[in-house]
Parts: C-alpha cells; structure tokens; sequence
C-alpha cells in the first residue's frame, strides 16, 4: 500500500511503500495528512479566492512554471494515451503494467513504482497504431511525441484567443474550429484533409450554427452536437484558460462556463470546475503551499466553486459532487488496489460511453489518489486502465503539471512532445504562455468596463 508521499516540486521522491503485512493505509493516508497539514493555509486560499476583491485584482500572475507544466503535462498525458486509446486488452498488454491480471489483494509497491517511473516514456504509433484516425493522430506511422484530438482542441482555443482583438469569445472559438488546420502557413495534403473533415465534421456543424448560419448542409443546432452527450469535449480544449485567471478560481469558471460551446450542461459545470481548480492552484496564494496542499485546494476548488448554485437544484443537486463523492468512494474500497479500482470505475462510474465528460474526470481523480498523487504512476494506471486513454491521461498530466510545475516531468517527454507540436502543428508553448497573458490583460480590462 502506498503512504502519504513528500512532494518536491523540482525533484520527485516518493517516500517507501508499505507492503501488505504493514498497518493499513487508512491510519496513515494523505487524506489524514492533508486533513491536518496547511489545513488553515488552504481554507484562506478559498476564502481568498471567493472573494470579491480576489475577483477583481489584476496583480495575481500565474506562476510560470506550473503554468508550462500545465500545458505540457496535457500533451505528454496525450501523447502517452494517444497509442494505446480503445485498444484491445492484447495489444495493450505489451505496454502496459496489466494489474487487471493482478489478485484483488495485490496493492502497488516500491518495485512497482520504481519500474514505472524508469519506464516512463513516449511510444511511437508505428506497432499498435501505424494508421492515421481522425480523432487520433493525423500521420500514418506517427512518431513518439504525437498528439491526438485533444490537443488540436488547445490548439483551437489558443489560436482563438491569438487572432482575438480582445477577450477570446465564443464566437473567436467557432471561427477557428471551422478554418482549423495543421499549419497555418500550409495547406494539408489530401490524407490531412480527410481527417479534418471527418474528425471535426460534427464539432463544425455546431460552430456554423453559433455564428448564425441556418443552412442545414453546413449548420446544425448545439445541442444536436453529440447527441447531447455530456462528453469530455471541454475536458480536452479548456484547461489552458486556466492561466488567464490565476487565483482567481470563480471568474475562471464564469469564463469558462461562458466559452465552452461545445459541451452540453452538466459536462460544461465539469468542465468549469476543473478550470476553477487549476486556477487556484496557479495563482500567488498558492506558491506558499506545500504541493500536498496545492492538491486539497484544487480538489475542494473543483468542489466548493459553484456559482450558479447547481448544489441547490431540487432534488437533483450538482452532479459534480455526486462524482466526488462516488471517487472517494472507489479509493477507500479499493484500498490501494488497481484492479479493484479498475472495476468499481467501470461498473459504479455507470459510463455510457468511455469518454463521457463524468467518467473522463472520475477516472482522473480515482488514479491521482490511487497512484498517492506520484505523476508516473498515475499517468501509468491511466494506461494501463484503458478505454479513453488519451482523454484520462490529458487530464492528469494538466493536473499535474499544474500542482507540481514543468520539471515533475522527465526532460525528454518535454522535449519531445514540444518537438512535434512545432513539426506537425507549428505552436510553441512558451508562445502559448504569452498569449496567455495578452488575454488575462484582456479579461481584466473587460471587467473593468
């Protein structure tokens, strides 16, 4: 069983693991270590962040290093997940750490993690995956590094707020969706071009229809976009808007609520609180915490940030703390066990579809806390677990990045993915970051108005 890890934020060293003759996990946990630990320090946080003069202030920068991390951390948890995303328990089995072959009883040790840290790395697409899809890579035989739909929806929202004259709107966000392609500066070759029309054909649809086109051929309503599945759709494109509104946790979740076209309701509140979260854990209030308590403050944000009051619904409540709630749940019955957690997620995380907006962040959370927060054995578990690899993965990885900073992650998985973004997509994120703080500056003038 693993005990509470001691967090450096430049250099990760997780403290031993208990194996299954020692004490439970429960009388030495995180959760108690966090329920004790900067608990005043983190409630300030909060009650800063809510406040009136928190959401006013313009002076609350980002902290730059967990920003790149956040941005990285998104594209190396896709890059990993992008390979192995719906494949087959066979072809996974090769990659992966397989604990669904595992006993019930067997919980993680300090081999395990030490073996999943020395094998942290960025597998290429040509063995299991040599075809371009147009939700995965766009390349036949892409190499290691590559990124799938869920960064080209970053992509999306950068470029919306690069080309913005002011705060990126809606409207900036379904202009780009419909002109997206790889390169500005270069036009796709005929394989490119299939994949773009049918891996953005439904999202497109809806993006006509926001900026007011009827025509039936090319505008379809939003709500038709996925059926009105509440998807992972905001999940994959919103997490950098964190940066623009650092501390500043409720106006990152009006922000965003009001941009994120392209979820249905409960998946936009999802997707909200995320950024909410982020964005407490990168504003100034944050960098006194010790990470363990940067973690706290980004679930309770996620948690306690609801200004619509959707906790106040009748008889429905927010969904959202629901899933918490049921999170929790799984990692006390799991107790330290992957195959046991594996299982509760699938069965009582009830998804409909494996990338549905709720199981997308519950498979997020559940392996954070199973993994005891170490980034490589999270973004591990979030492989080995399956299904909607790219999508959990993503999510950890800007979680991650976020609390920890750029350089939780190994220098050669930075390396790389920024290597491939620049060769298939032309972005940089150090480029991204200022674009970033060109529309804070915009947020905090619109205010103002």
């Amino acid at each position: 069983m693993m005990p509470r890890v001691t967090i450096n934020e430049m250099n990760w060293r997780p403290s031993p693991l208990l194996d299954s003759s020692q004490p439970s996990m429960k009388k030495n946990s995180r959760r108690r270590f966090l329920g004790q630990v900067a608990v005043g320090a983190v409630g300030n946080c909060l009650l800063a962040a809510n406040s009136d003069a928190a959401c006013t202030r313009s002076d609350a920068k980002p902290d730059r290093a967990r920003c790149e991390g956040m941005l990285v951390g998104s594209l190396i948890g896709d890059a990993m997940g992008g390979p192995l995303e719906f494949a087959s328990d066979d072809i996974r089995r090769p990659y992966a750490i397989n604990a669904r072959q595992w006993a019930d009883e067997r919980r993680l040790t300090t081999a395990d993690a030490e073996s999943m840290r020395r094998d942290w790395t960025l597998m290429s697409y040509q063995t299991v995956r040599p075809d371009a899809a147009p939700y995965g890579p766009w390349l036949n035989n892409s190499p290691a590094g590559t990124l799938t739909d869920d960064s080209r929806h970053k992509i999306i929202l950068i470029r919306a707020m690069r080309s913005a004259t002011g705060a990126v709107t809606a409207l900036n966000i379904a202009t780009e969706m419909i002109r997206f392609q790889p390169k500005i500066d270069e036009l796709p070759n005929a394989l490119t071009r299939s994949m773009i029309d049918e891996g953005f054909a439904e999202y497109r649809f809806a993006a006509h229809w926001l900026i007011g086109e009827r025509d039936p051929s090319l505008a379809r309503p939003l709500e038709r976009l996925w059926a009105g599945v509440d998807n992972c759709s905001g999940q994959m494109m919103m997490t950098p808007l964190a940066a623009c509104f650092a501390g500043k946790p409720v106006e990152a979740y009006h922000a965003c609520f009001e941009l994120d076209c392209f979820d249905a309701p409960i998946a936009r509140d999802i997707t909200s609180a995320i950024v909410a979260g982020l964005a407490a854990v990168l504003g100034n209030d944050a960098d006194a915490l010790p990470v363990d308590a940067r973690w706290r403050l980004l679930e309770e944000t996620m948690r306690d940030v609801d200004p619509f009051r959707i906790a106040d619904v009748p008889f429905v409540g927010r969904p959202l703390h629901q899933w918490m709630s049921l999170a929790q749940s799984i990692v006390d019955r799991a107790d330290g066990s992957p195959r046991v957690a594996y299982r509760l997620l699938e069965t009582d995380g009830k998804p409909v579809y494996y990338w549905d907006a709720h199981f997308t962040w519950l498979v997020a959370i559940v392996l954070l806390k199973i993994a005891d927060y170490d980034p490589a054995v999270a973004m591990a578990l979030a492989i080995d677990f399956g299904h909607d690899t790219d999508s959990y993965a993503q999510l950890i990885g800007a979680m991650i990045g976020a609390v920890c900073g750029r350089d939780v992650f190994p220098e050669s998985l930075r390396t790389t993915v920024e290597s491939e973004l620049a060769i298939q997509y032309g972005e940089r994120t150090d480029e991204w970051l200022d674009v970033l703080d060109r529309q804070a500056e915009y947020f905090v003038h619109r205010q103002r108005k």
